[in-house]
């Protein structure tokens, strides 16, 4: 809010007032250090509620309006995180002559139409495209099978496999299943499957189908219940500071919005303010703050006619806030 004079008599003769540390509302926000440029006298003024010695301290600066100044239209696009990741396959063993159902578990699945599985042998002896267990780029994967895929979540897809031929010798080679959500683009990582010359063709899973032999609709059974294993999710414990689990399918703080910097790491950050109004000027009308948490965090209290600080400290991180 802004105040006048006795004797004022123009609107830009108004300058900033401040709060008292005993009158700030619940609620509401304040910026406890704030310095701005007078209209009428072009002098600074600087307000804080930390400066020393405590006989210079001043009140807090109360927050009127949050706005974002930017037409989203004309922004930047947002960062999508389409980064595919694949843990594994359901199940382990597929049938050499296709269609089998795989399910594939990994992160950042979208639900397209152009949601794709490629399967390329582990081991090839091909001149250009040379590997034992490193995962190639994607256009080292060209001319390999590919299946539609369906979408389940952003964790899982399910798709058909292809059948597949034995080499020279007559042996089935181990694959590994890429996906991609655009059918060009393929995951670096890649779930393992191995082919196995299975006869047994039932065309159901349900082991009581009265067409079945018993010894058909045992091996249904244990098929289902190797299936349910497999797709059972591996879950550790959750720790809400913990940013890479070991777990598949679980909790990632960088899929909140906020990432985790181990100690002494470097971070990189790049503001692009080109549609912010030029009025708008840096340190008064607006400005980067950088938050590190969890935190020890200030907080500044009223008690008994004065005010004293509050610090509560957690024994892991510290808070650092700063102003850029």
């Amino acid at each position: 809010m802004t105040i006048t004079a006795a004797g004022a008599y123009e609107l830009k003769q108004c300058y900033v007032d401040e709060v008292d540390i005993c009158d700030k509302v619940a609620g509401r926000s304040y910026m406890p250090e704030f310095a701005y440029q007078r209209l009428d006298t072009l002098a600074w003024t600087t307000k804080s509620s930390t400066r020393f010695p405590v006989v210079e301290q001043t009140g807090e600066v109360e927050v009127l309006r949050k706005i974002l100044p930017v037409i989203i239209s004309q922004a930047p696009p947002l960062y999508i995180n389409d980064s595919i990741q694949v843990y594994r396959v359901c199940p382990l063993n597929i049938s050499a002559f296709g269609n089998d159902y795989v399910t594939i578990i990994g992160r950042n699945f979208r639900d397209s139409y152009t949601l794709t599985c490629l399967f390329r042998p582990l081991h090839t002896i091909e001149e250009d495209r040379v590997w034992s267990d490193d995962n190639p780029h994607s256009d080292q994967l060209h001319g390999y099978p590919q299946t539609p895929a369906v979408w389940e979540s952003k964790t899982r897809v399910r798709c058909r496999a292809p059948a597949i031929q034995p080499d020279v010798n007559g042996t089935y080679l181990n694959y590994a299943v890429h996906v991609s959500n655009n059918g060009l683009n393929y995951s670096l990582t890649s779930g393992p499957v191995t082919p196995v010359n299975d006869t047994l063709e039932y065309n159901t899973t349900d082991p009581l189908a009265a067409w079945l032999t018993e010894s058909e609709q045992q091996d249904i059974v244990e098929k289902n219940m190797k299936m349910t294993l497999c797709l059972l999710p591996i879950v550790t414990p959750l720790v809400v500071d913990d940013a890479y689990p070991n777990d598949e399918e679980g909790y990632r703080q960088s899929e909140d919005g906020w990432f985790e910097a181990k100690v002494l790491s470097m971070v990189s950050l790049t503001f692009d303010f080109t549609h912010l109004p030029s009025v708008m000027k840096y340190n008064e009308h607006w400005r980067i703050a950088i938050f590190v948490a969890p935190s020890v965090c200030e907080e500044q209290r009223c008690h008994g006619g004065k005010f004293y600080k509050i610090f509560y400290e957690s024994s892991f991180e510290h808070k650092l806030r700063m102003n850029l």
